[in-house]
């Protein structure tokens, strides 16, 4: 297993990236529209009320907000777009998953509204890449037919449920619970690689483009990579947790880091840049669909976004 190697002093310099103020609060996720013109982002007003949420759309080439969709009386934390871009999925305090018509800014519908009082947050959500699915950390739902699937029940008791993601073909799902990251095969729901290489708490991870490796983030600054058909270590990059987001074509890696968010080169493991500015946590970080542009999302109320070529 690797080491990765750290940044040059050119490299650790740092990018500032251009700044967007988020009018909602505290910005808590951003993702791109599958043409890359526009930014949604998950906000939530005031730490003190979570329940004043809502989500910001942004034009990427100005940099200027196009429309707020209000979610009156919940938090967003999560967003995710449909593979065609017509649908935005959120979630957040409120227990569900609502999907929201992107031309009206309207919900179209709500998936698995819980009983009054048994509302919990859902901090990890995400869309399927056929958009026929969306799989929080409990269940699954085809948004055709709002059937639910529970996924690996056994998970309900569990402290820290941070992250979901889909494979890229669809047929697998990973599932961060506690310290470990599991990887599911979602036609069955077994479980076919428990990964246990962390040591604290995972807050990320995803896929590989070509599904080939995850990179998972744990909140001891440490992100793993690794193989999802074995559970084999592949390298470990330090001073790199709390988030993971490969570029489109997996050349290069964002992760968390000291300083601020860490741009990787996948194959040779070594850091390439810091992207600097934010005051306070990253809370996301995405690519664009042609890869030039990351965006990351913080509690400083602003997300920033930085150019992704070396």
């Amino acid at each position: 297993m690797e080491t990765a190697r750290q940044p040059s002093t050119k490299a650790a310099s740092g990018r500032q990236g251009t700044v967007l103020k988020i009018a909602g609060g505290f910005a808590l996720d951003a993702a791109f529209s599958p043409d890359g013109k526009t930014l949604a982002v998950a906000a939530v007003l005031t730490a003190s009320n979570p329940g004043s949420g809502s989500i910001e759309l942004w034009d990427v080439a100005t940099g200027h907000i196009r429309t707020t969709f209000s979610d009156t009386g919940a938090a967003v934390s999560k967003v995710a777009y449909s593979s065609d871009g017509r649908t935005i999925a959120s979630a957040g305090n409120h227990g569900t998953v609502r999907l929201w018509d992107v031309a009206s800014g309207q919900i179209r519908q709500t998936l698995d509204e819980p009983e009054p009082g048994t509302e919990d947050w859902l901090t990890a959500m995400a869309y399927s890449p056929d958009g026929q699915f969306v799989a929080s950390v409990d269940a699954m739902w085809n948004v055709v037919t709002g059937q639910r699937t529970p996924i690996v029940p056994t998970f309900t008791n569990a402290m820290y449920k941070r992250c979901i993601a889909f494979s890229p073909d669809g047929t697998r799902l990973l599932v961060c619970i506690d310290g470990y990251v599991d990887v599911l095969d979602v036609a069955t729901g077994k479980v076919v690689v428990d990964y246990k290489g962390h040591r604290t708490v995972v807050s990320d991870a995803v896929f590989s483009p070509d599904g080939k490796t995850v990179a998972s983030s744990s909140e001891d600054g440490i992100t793993q990579l690794w193989d999802p058909g074995t559970g084999q270590d592949l390298a470990t990059l330090q001073d790199a947790g709390g988030l993971a987001a490969f570029s489109p074509d997996g050349k290069h890696l964002v992760t968390g880091g000291s300083s601020g968010p860490k741009l990787w080169q996948v194959d040779s493991r070594a850091a390439v840049a810091t992207l600097a500015g934010h005051s306070d946590r990253i809370t996301s970080a995405a690519f664009s669909p042609d890869g030039k542009t990351v965006a990351t999302s913080s509690l400083d109320k602003t997300v920033r976004l930085y150019p992704a070529e070396e």
